[in-house]
């Protein structure tokens, strides 16, 4: 478990603590496996452990995006929040069956101002999952406890990295125990994200070239691929540098904090921390 808290002071956003919670069991299965879960406590434990004397109005949780249901919709770009909200529910009911009733995240899209429509990206977390996560948030008391999915905590900190550093036309690859995640930006805006269960580097470098051409993006027309989560190693990044060269770079959510060079050590895995730190600045 990956965790990072900050403190805002106006504009000014300060890196409060930032580490690693390791457990003897797989944490990921309790919260997420359909089996029953025997260690919640545990995790509610370490928990509180962790954030002892915690002054933070709100507590956020990353789910990773192969535990939800994840597609795009278009809504019409004059429907109101509950017509929004209808087709939306709609469309995940025909897609997550019998699970539908767990927590909907939408997220608007850009869309072109002559478009009569605008994308919305949507992830959907099932009843059993939510509900094993919020209960344990419920470590945390009165303080607001959300769930955030992975791909929305990953384009929250790439904006605020890029509003830093510069806009970039950006493949974010996200690569983690079973699964890697996908997501292209331009000028800071999300224009499509997918999830597949893939580990294998090679796979992975295949599955992002898919993604491009669904997009119909041009990989020579990215200008950074941003490599992020805890399975990025030497075969992944070979990988991406035989097609993208010195445009695939390990992501640095440091400036997002204002971070300054140099304070962690080369082989602390900062990159694995990109979604952790954009679900704390949120």
């Amino acid at each position: 478990m990956r965790y990072a808290e900050i403190e805002r002071a106006g504009s000014v956003t300060r890196l409060l603590r930032l580490g690693n919670c390791d457990f003897e069991f797989d944490a990921a299965s309790e919260l997420f496996s359909p089996s029953r879960p025997t260690r919640l406590e545990v995790i509610r434990e370490a928990l509180s452990d962790v954030f002892s004397g915690t002054t933070a109005d709100v507590v956020r949780a990353v789910v990773p995006g192969d535990q939800l249901v994840m597609f795009q919709t278009r809504v019409g770009r004059d429907a109101g929040p509950a017509e929004r909200n209808r087709q939306i529910a709609l469309e995940t009911r025909v897609l997550a069956g019998e699970d539908a009733d767990g927590d909907l995240f939408p997220a608007g899209g850009a869309g072109d101002d002559h478009e009569s429509s605008v994308p919305v990206h949507v992830a959907h977390a099932g009843t059993h999952m939510a509900e094993r996560v919020m209960q344990v948030g419920a470590v945390f008391g009165d303080v607001t406890f959300q769930m955030i999915p992975r791909s929305t905590a990953v384009h929250q900190a790439m904006y605020a990295v890029q509003a830093r550093t510069g806009w970039e036309t950006s493949l974010v690859v996200g690569a983690f125990d079973g699964s890697t995640e996908y997501q292209f930006m331009v000028d800071g805006d999300r224009k499509g994200d997918v999830v597949h269960a893939v580990t294998h580097p090679m796979d992975r470098l295949y599955f992002a070239l898919e993604a491009l051409s669904a997009w119909n993006i041009n990989p020579a027309d990215v200008a950074r691929v941003v490599l992020h989560g805890d399975r990025v190693d030497g075969p992944l990044i070979d990988a991406m540098n035989d097609v993208w060269g010195t445009r695939a770079v390990l992501a640095n959510p440091g400036p997002a904090v204002r971070l300054e060079e140099g304070r962690l050590e080369a082989s602390f895995g900062f990159e694995a921390f990109l979604a952790t730190v954009g679900a704390a600045i949120l």
